[in-house]
């Protein structure tokens, strides 16, 4: 047991001093100042959640109209405040009531994507 805390005694003194001399850091606690860098932080709501897409597409940029699905049917969507005729054919993916989606519309004001942004309620 005494040359376990010898052991001890010998190795923590050299512990402490790195610590104290900035030495031993925990994993990525240097990351900025060798040259990594953090990327920025998207607000929620934002970003397209889903991999298809780059992670710099912005939702804003891709749908039309972008807000709370409050009801869809078989040949309508509500979101938000907007309620939109679906095409023929539409594609709705991954969607319920209450999800924060985004739409895209065609010419004539339909919605031929109902797509998730985000998948929990507001």
């Amino acid at each position: 047991m005494s040359h376990k805390f010898n052991a001890i005694k010998t190795i923590l003194p050299v512990l402490l001093w790195a610590i104290a001399a900035g030495v031993w850091l925990p994993s990525g606690a240097g990351a900025a100042e060798s040259g990594g860098s953090i990327r920025a932080i998207t607000p929620v709501g934002e970003t397209i959640n889903y991999q298809r897409h780059a992670d710099s597409i912005q939702a804003g940029d891709y749908f039309d109209v972008i807000g709370t699905l409050n009801l869809l049917e078989s040949d309508r969507v509500i979101i938000g405040d907007s309620e939109l005729p679906l095409a023929p054919g539409a594609k709705i993916r991954g969607v319920r009531q209450y999800n924060t989606v985004g739409a895209k519309l065609n010419k004539t004001g339909e919605a031929v994507v109902v797509d998730l942004i985000f998948d929990e309620p507001n």
